[in-house]
């Protein structure tokens, strides 16, 4: 198979990512909350909205979230366009800024959310350039870094964000070199650590973060090993722990996060899964 088939192939199997999120909506206030925790109680003055990127007509789709039913409402406007193959979105931790992976244009289109309505503005210079064909991003808890996968070019594209107006700025040294293959990239809670799920080498690379510059290092003994096609890696929300999805052993690599260093360790064999996994998330 050609390396374009091989890429059709990535794209076609990627899903349409949904990110909920709060924002504050009346007042001046403009922090918000990241994706709200299912046991916390909806707060009257904030608005709720949730994004899905649509890999073949280019855009995203905007909702408000009804807080007491979660009935989802079509934002005026909506949707939103966006470049190539959009496969992956985020929003930075204090709700002001989306941010759009496009993967056969190979950049990141980055938006203003509206407070109030939910409404997505494209930013002046964006698109952003990546890699080749950028797959998912991550934005560190402190919204001062972005980080792309690219899964063709193999490394991961970082960032600073404005915090002003959400632009990107490349991080010196930046694209950092990944394993083959690199699908998904998550931060830990603590903005300390990085780590990136490569499927086509079976493992998973781990990097601390700079605080200031944002700068990624490779962690001693990186990358670590995962089964067969891992697609999806995140950090629970204590930050102990990693999982790891692999798609065609059909199970999930678990480990115990070194809390000075970010090094990985297994948890035991891995554990088994239905057929096919494809994403994971904690709680």
């Amino acid at each position: 198979m050609n390396r374009n088939s091989v890429i059709q192939s990535v794209i076609k199997s990627l899903l349409v990512i949904v990110l909920l999120i709060g924002v504050v909506g009346c007042g001046g206030g403009s922090k918000g909350s990241i994706v709200k925790r299912r046991d916390s109680k909806p707060n009257p003055t904030t608005r709720y909205f949730a994004y899905v990127a649509n890999l073949d007509s280019n855009n995203i789709s905007a909702y408000t979230i009804n807080p007491d039913t979660g009935a989802l409402a079509k934002i005026a406007d909506s949707p939103f366009a966006t470049g190539d193959a959009p496969v992956s979105v985020t929003v930075d931790p204090s709700g002001k800024f989306a941010y759009v992976v496009n993967t056969n244009s190979h950049t990141v289109s980055v938006y203003t959310i509206n407070p109030a309505t939910g409404a997505l503005t494209e930013i002046d210079d964006s698109p952003f350039a990546t890699g080749n064909y950028p797959v998912s991003i991550a934005v560190d808890p402190s919204g001062k870094f972005a980080y792309v996968v690219n899964y063709v070019s193999y490394n991961i594209s970082a960032y600073t964000i404005n915090p002003d107006t959400g632009a990107l700025a490349k991080i010196a040294d930046s694209p950092f070199a990944a394993g083959d293959g690199p699908y998904s990239v998550t931060v830990d809670p603590f903005g300390k650590f990085t780590y990136v799920a490569n499927r086509v080498s079976n493992n998973v690379s781990a990097y601390t973060i700079n605080p200031t510059t944002g700068a990624l290092t490779k962690i001693a003994d990186s990358p670590f090993t995962a089964g067969d096609g891992p697609l999806s890696v995140t950090v629970d929300l204590s930050g102990k722990f990693v999982y790891v999805v692999n798609y065609h052993s059909n199970d999930v690599s678990a480990y115990t996060i070194n809390p000075t260093t970010g090094a990985l360790t297994p948890i035991g064999a891995s554990v088994a899964t239905g057929s096919k996994p494809f994403s994971i998330v904690t709680k």
